[in-house]
């Protein structure tokens, strides 16, 4: 066990706690330790990233991916950034990439299957997130995520079925309940899409002036 795995180890803890701030102070630390160290470049890298610092996240990801080729996390991790950037066909290329190099990588399958659904490919999203839940049966983002895409192409039997279950995995998921209040607005079933903003409104306050147009467009009584 080195110093500059320590560190880097912290530096993760305190990622994981949101105190990037510590965090960037210890991954920069491990680096200047060793400037090869991919691992830690990784890592703060994904703290940018999450601090949406984007291009500094894409220079710490591909400097990781340049010492590492076959770091399939480095390039899934660069793939979520120019995702959030929303810079599509090059996020595509990475998820496929991470793939390849770890077939088992639900994750990256499911943000693949995000872009395709960001980008309308709907089919593409659809075999994306199956296949993550295959790999994962209790993989909620990814349950949820193929819901949205039922729901946008107007599959809403099978839409509400993907969100009903993301819930029953994560009963505190808002953005599912959120979803699925809004599928049932569709399907014209107010009470029980009222109920369903009403809780996600509890479980996230910040969500009431988002609800506000669903809310003002149910019917009088309600």
């Amino acid at each position: 066990m080195t110093v500059g795995w320590a560190i880097t180890s912290r530096g993760e803890t305190f990622q994981e706690m949101e105190r990037y701030d510590k965090a960037l102070a210890d991954l920069t630390r491990a680096i200047e330790l060793d400037p090869s160290y991919a691992w830690a470049i990784a890592r703060r890298g994904e703290t940018y990233r999450l601090m949406e610092r984007y291009d500094e996240a894409l220079a710490d990801f591909t400097r990781a991916i340049e010492l590492d080729p076959s770091y399939a996390w480095a390039v899934g991790s660069r793939g979520q950034t120019f995702q959030a950037m929303e810079c599509y066909d090059e996020a595509l290329a990475d998820f496929t990439r991470a793939i390849e190099l770890d077939p088992s990588a639900g994750w990256a399958i499911a943000s693949r299957g995000e872009t395709y659904r960001l980008m309308g490919r709907y089919d593409e999203a659809l075999a994306d997130f199956t296949r993550a839940i295959e790999l994962d049966p209790s993989y909620a983002w990814a349950v949820g995520s193929r819901g949205q895409t039922f729901q946008a192409m107007e599959r809403y039997d099978e839409a509400l079925a993907d969100f009903t279950r993301a819930i029953e995995l994560d009963p505190s998921a808002a953005l599912a309940i959120t979803s699925r209040g809004q599928t049932l607005q569709e399907m014209e079933r107010y009470d029980e899409a009222l109920a369903d903003f009403n809780r996600a409104i509890e479980l996230d306050p910040n969500l009431a002036k988002k609800l506000g147009t669903h809310l003002a467009q149910l019917p009088d009584s309600y």
